[in-house]
């Protein structure tokens, strides 16, 4: 619980939809997210606030970033108990359906999520590593 009256934070009753709600109220259109992996791990590097007039959504369902005035410093907005709430949930829903960015020679990307509807955009990547052979042949002793 956090001891800021102006800080957002979680009910025991509150649902996803409400914690969405509750940011929106703030003048917040989107939750944007990065996070990064690979060796078998990974986690969600950043979360940050995007004002509602700073991104849209397309007929898609892509959303874009126009203005980057973001704010990355979502401790004076929300609770640590609902950034960790919001960030269980980006990795439960949607993270953990992403291609496999957490092994090997891993991945990420970015994220939205819009506070109005809940529908979600993320730019992922996985990074693949080819391997090209030839053989090389010949005599030491030449």
């Amino acid at each position: 619980m956090s001891d800021n009256k102006n800080v957002l934070d979680i009910d025991v009753n509150m649902t996803f939809k409400d914690i969405l709600f509750q940011i929106r109220l703030k003048g917040y259109g989107y939750i944007g997210f990065n996070y990064s992996g690979g060796g078998d791990s990974g986690s969600i590097d950043d979360i940050y606030l995007i004002p509602k007039d700073a991104a849209e959504q397309d007929e898609h369902g892509t959303i874009r970033i126009s203005d980057y005035d973001i704010v990355w410093n979502v401790k004076d907005v929300i609770s640590r108990e609902m950034h960790q709430l919001i960030s269980d949930r980006i990795y439960s829903i949607i993270l953990d359906d992403a291609s496999d960015w957490y092994n090997n020679d891993g991945g990420g990307g970015t994220g939205c999520i819009c506070t109005e509807n809940g529908d979600f955009s993320v730019d992922h990547y996985v990074n693949i590593i080819e391997k090209e052979e030839e053989e090389i042949k010949g005599n030491i002793l030449d």
